[in-house]
């Protein structure tokens, strides 16, 4: 038994040092990070997103990548089914460049770094 609990308390530590390592990647990016969820709703953005004035975190989560203007029908539809894109996308006074990492049944990564 004692050998078994050895093994969750160790599975737990490096479940934890995990989770911590990649939050501090994820917040520490030099470009901005948005997660996106199978259905294609913003499920986090990393802290770059709001710095780069975009938008604040609490008006972007929820909104549907699938609804995003910078992506044709057709590239949308690509996207669904699996391939990852990159584009440039005008908003106001700036240009972005979008890349969009995706893997079917997945989750759905853009890294936004500004021009």
């Amino acid at each position: 038994k004692s050998c078994c609990m050895e093994n969750r308390y160790h599975q737990t530590l490096v479940n934890e040092i995990t989770d911590k390592l990649l939050h501090n990647i994820f917040n520490d990016l030099s470009v901005g990070l948005e997660l996106y969820d199978r259905a294609g709703l913003v499920i986090d953005i990393n802290i770059l997103v709001e710095i780069t004035g975009r938008q604040r975190k609490k008006d972007l989560l929820g909104r549907n990548l699938f609804n995003h203007t910078a992506f044709s029908d057709e590239i949308k539809q690509q996207i669904k089914e699996g391939e990852s894109h990159q584009t440039t996308y005008y908003q106001k006074d700036n240009i972005y460049l979008l890349n969009l990492l995706t893997k079917r049944n997945d989750i759905h990564i853009m890294l936004v770094s500004k021009s």
